[in-house]
């Protein structure tokens, strides 16, 4: 090859070589994304099933009360 050439080939080849190490810098970036957005929902999924489970207690026990001011009622009559 000649100098020209060399001239010639090497700016195209600068820009693919950076243009590579920006899609495989941001590829990496999508990847800790991906795995911290993933994190995000599954701590929101916990909380949820905390918050679930703690509902669920309330309304078994609201029904309780319910159900004991029914019999009460029922054994007045």
């Amino acid at each position: 090859m000649t100098d020209a050439q060399i001239q010639a080939y090497l700016p195209p080849l600068a820009t693919l070589i950076v243009v590579a190490i920006g899609f495989l810098h941001n590829n990496s970036r999508i990847t800790d994304l991906n795995t911290n957005l993933n994190k995000r929902i599954d701590d929101v999924r916990s909380d949820m099933s905390a918050h679930y489970a703690h509902l669920e207690k309330i309304l078994i026990g609201k029904l309780d009360e319910v159900e004991a001011r029914l019999d009460r009622m029922e054994g007045r009559r």
